[in-house]
């Protein structure tokens, strides 16, 4: 996960949480970045899903 502002990270955990169980999250990196590919996107979300 890439965010551009750390002070959206209790909005970003909010809505990750209404996708996953709280309890039980995936492992997940979170890092702040000064910018992603357009000025506006705000989070970038990675992911990789093994079955």
């Amino acid at each position: 996960m890439y965010l551009t502002d750390l002070a959206d990270l209790p909005v970003f955990r909010a809505v990750r949480d209404e996708f996953v169980d709280p309890s039980r999250p995936p492992a997940s990196s979170l890092v702040q970045v000064s910018g992603l590919v357009h000025p506006a996107f705000r989070v970038e979300v990675d992911a990789l899903a093994v079955g």
